[in-house]
């Protein structure tokens, strides 16, 4: 009978040759603490001390479980077909137990430090990765110690005092020097003899016992193939390597994106919208916290999307794909518009040669899409070049398993429904872009047990199941693009909508210089207030003495007149026109008033101001007023030649007066008309008054001689 037998370096083809970097291994190992049930995952490199601490507080391992699950190729305990949710009510991701290897890419030392939450014993097993490198041994031939104790006290005083104990039994396995290389096998003993453990171990050591259990790795004579400093300072680097760019953008991403925080977000805003409260509110133990630190850099706080990122769209679809057809909600931002959607499964399988959608499984997403021109974009400048700038880093559609994020989707470069493709042919007809959309499609492990992870950890085989995932999504793309925004109709509802947007931002831009030309003519209107205020009483002075000037080369003129002037009459409309005169010129000082603009804000000192330069101007008014009273108390003292002529003339025309009403009275009766019953009233009123008139005229003649005529 012959049997296969398993060389060691099998164990570093499966690991680390599979591992596609050290992104993925440090992913792996987050994915193991989130699978033990852990609140907080830690990578801390140290690059200094050659050394990588990598703690979690989960479930931890028994001795029993490092060598019948952890230390087994193959271990079917986290299998498909018998999966089982944790305690936190987590799906496992693993199912290969391949990704626990990844730890061999990191560093050739490890040192495994676990208690176990269901005993609360302690284990350690310690192990050299060149072991299984060497393709002169088989797996049986190696023996790793492993050590198990009761207490913390046992374990601390174990690793700190007694540690030889394991180097010793670790170093039997290099004592057949036939099957070693020299060189080798002597790097590996120093390495052995040197490994020391720092102080941090000891320090997670109480954390665990604190938090009832955990499981520390700690790495030595860390892989020289990773320069973790560049991580430090990217973007200081002389020369850019873009390999290197991307490696540190996945590391970043790995962190943010690790869970479903857009979902969760999205969520939020939901509720926060409708006024609902959070009847489920987040249990604080069941949060997962990935983080990772290098040479004390802490990358876990630099930023990410927030809640506010996820309100910052153009548009969004958000729904579900079952059995092949897509039922959700679309969403255009910028109208305030949420449409329920359906699209069939006939327009979803198109270039599917399988059409059995039955055994696949729901599909949920949420895609969100910010146009490229801020000029169409409704978000304003600040948040579209915010936004621009956080999706050139990280835009693209995440795929999420059960809460957790698979990678190689949506990372930079990997553009697995071909957006960019697609838009390089006709970028107008199909909208969309890789690096101006955000969002996830989400899967479960039950409810979508044919998405198959490849062995690599690097994204799911591409089997039929794994293409209509991709094609359905595709389709739907390009029916968001053509068939709901309508990218290629005159009256498609994006154009509608970019239409109505450039008239908003023309009525926009029009309100804008509106308030431009308001503003200068504010500035204008203070500028010339204030030049005003600085000479106005130097300006007052000197107009109120030309004023008083004016007033008497006007008084002289006149009183001249009045001396040659032959009556009464003409001498009061000689002074009726000097006053006339006069008061047209102290109007003029009148309009010097200063008049605040009730359109624009004055301070309490300008407001005073100009209330105490217009007292002052209208002192000045005062002034000459009592200037024209005076000088035309002056003119009636002036004699006329012939004063008894003007009596003559008013009597002549007020007889002439009482002739023109009673004629008129006559012309009325004779119409004999109501209509006129008022008019009548008012004429007698007249004559009465105009009798009067002359009864007062008679009486101021009794000392002149008889001259006035018979009426």
């Amino acid at each position: 009978m012959a049997k296969f037998k398993t060389r060691a370096r099998a164990v570093d083809l499966l690991g680390k040759q599979q591992i596609r970097d050290e992104v993925t291994a440090i992913s792996e190992l987050l994915r193991n603490a989130y699978d033990a049930d852990a609140s907080e995952g830690l990578i801390d490199i140290n690059t200094d001390k050659q050394c990588i601490l990598v703690c979690d507080d989960g479930d931890g391992m028994s001795a029993d479980d490092l060598e019948q699950n952890w230390l087994t190729i193959g271990t079917y305990s986290k299998k498909t077909k018998d999966i089982k949710r944790t305690k936190k009510n987590r799906v496992k991701i693993g199912e290969k137990g391949i990704g626990r290897l990844a730890v061999s890419l990191l560093g050739d030392q490890l040192l495994i430090i676990s208690k176990k939450k269901l005993d609360g014993k302690w284990c350690v097993l310690y192990l050299h990765w060149e072991l299984f490198r060497n393709e002169k041994m088989f797996l049986d031939d190696i023996e790793i110690p492993l050590k198990t104790f009761n207490t913390l006290d046992e374990v601390s005083i174990y690793l700190k005092d007694n540690k030889n104990d394991l180097k010793n039994m670790l170093l039997n396995n290099l004592y057949d020097y036939s099957r070693w290389d020299s060189e080798i096998r002597n790097l590996v003993i120093e390495q052995i003899d040197s490994f020391e453990i720092e102080k941090k171990v000891f320090d997670w050591m109480n954390i665990i016992e604190s938090r009832k259990g955990g499981t520390i790795f700690y790495l030595t004579d860390i892989d020289s193939g990773w320069d973790w400093r560049v991580y430090e300072n990217i973007k200081n680097l002389q020369v850019q390597d873009e390999t290197l760019e991307i490696r540190y953008r996945r590391l970043k991403d790995l962190l943010y994106s690790f869970q479903n925080y857009i979902d969760i977000y999205d969520k939020e805003v939901e509720e926060e919208e409708l006024l609902i409260a959070t009847k489920n509110e987040i249990n604080e133990d069941d949060i997962f916290n990935p983080r990772i630190h290098i040479n004390g850099r802490q990358l876990e706080d630099e930023q990410w999307f927030n809640k506010d990122d996820i309100k910052l769209y153009d548009y969004a679809l958000k729904g579900k794909i079952i059995d092949g057809t897509f039922n959700g909600k679309a969403f255009m931002r910028g109208q305030g518009k949420v449409e329920d959607v359906s699209v069939p499964a006939s327009e979803l399988s198109i270039g599917l040669s399988n059409k059995n959608y039955k055994d696949f499984g729901p599909i949920y997403l949420k895609w969100y899409f910010v146009e490229g021109n801020a000029g169409v974009s409704s978000l304003n400048k600040d948040q579209h070049r915010d936004m621009r700038g956080k999706l050139e880093e990280i835009g693209g559609i995440y795929v999420y398993r059960d809460g957790l994020r698979i990678l190689p989707y949506g990372e930079k470069g990997n553009d697995f429904l071909h957006m960019e493709e697609r838009r390089s042919r006709r970028a107008a007809t199909y909208l969309f872009s890789h690096r101006r959309m955000f969002g996830f499609m989400e899967i479960s492990k039950i409810s979508n047990p044919y998405l198959v992870d490849k062995s690599s950890r690097e994204g799911f085989v591409e089997n039929s199941s794994y293409n209509y995932f991709r094609n359905v999504a595709i389709n739907l793309l390009k029916w968001w693009a053509l068939d709901y925004l309508g990218t290629t109709q005159d009256e498609g509802k994006r154009n509608n909508y970019l239409n109505a947007l450039k008239e908003e931002y023309e009525r926009q831009e029009k309100a804008r210089q509106q308030q431009l030309e308001e503003e200068q003519k504010e500035k204008q209107y203070f500028r010339d207030l204030y030049k005003t205020l600085d000479i106005f009483r130097e300006s007052l002075e000197d107009q109120s003495s030309k004023l008083l000037i004016d007033i008497n080369k006007v008084y002289e003129n006149y009183k001249n007149k009045i001396e040659l002037c032959s009556s009464k009459l003409e001498k009061y409309n000689i002074i009726y026109s000097f006053k006339r005169e006069c008061i047209e010129k102290i109007d003029m000082l009148k309009q010097r008033k200063l008049e605040i603009n009730p359109r624009y804000n004055h301070s309490i000192e300008i407001i005073e101001l100009v209330e105490e330069l217009n007292n002052e101007c209208a002192g000045e008014v005062v002034n000459g007023n009592k200037k024209l009273d005076f000088l035309a108390s002056q003119l009636e003292l002036v004699s006329v030649l012939n004063e008894n002529e003007d009596i003559v003339n008013i009597y002549t025309k007020l007889d002439e007066a009482l002739g023109w009403i009673d004629d008129f009275i006559r012309k009325i009766t004779e119409l004999k008309n109501d209509h006129f019953k008022d008019h009548y009233e008012l004429l007698d009123e007249i004559r009465a008054k105009t009798m009067n008139l002359l009864e007062c005229c008679e009486n101021n003649a009794v000392d002149e001689s008889s001259i006035r005529p018979g009426i």
